[in-house]
């Protein structure tokens, strides 16, 4: 198991191994709200973010005062989103090219470094005030 920072400040972790889609994302928070009452969810995509905002929504939770929701992507979508969500956004372009040359020289039988540091952007915005 991988070391958490949130270990150090003896919060509780619920992992939840989903499908990258709305759809998932609220019958997953539907149906574990009750048992987890978490007040922070941070989802892999905007998408799965999204869904579960519609869940809380559902639950008569308050996004952004009651919980918090943050996701990663930075999609269009979220300037016609209420509240807006809170997201991680990066340069696709440049994220892009990177893998392109990591696939060409992989399949050339070049030695690749592991690691690559990317230029990301927190943008928080309504749901997570």
């Amino acid at each position: 198991k991988i070391c958490s920072p949130l270990n150090l400040y003896e919060i509780k972790e619920n992992e939840h191994v989903l499908e990258f889609n709305v759809e998932e994302s609220l019958v997953e928070i539907l149906n574990t709200y009750e048992d987890e009452r978490s007040d922070l969810y941070i989802a892999a995509t905007d998408n799965m973010a999204y869904g579960i905002i519609e869940g809380l929504r559902r639950l008569k939770k308050n996004v952004g005062k009651d919980v918090y929701v943050a996701g990663f992507g930075g999609y269009e979508l979220n300037f016609i989103m209420s509240p807006k969500l809170t997201t991680v956004t990066f340069d696709y372009e440049k994220i892009g090219k990177i893998a392109s040359n990591i696939v060409i020289d992989l399949l050339n039988g070049k030695k690749r470094e592991h690691l690559k540091v990317l230029d990301l952007k927190l943008n928080i915005n309504e749901s997570f005030k």
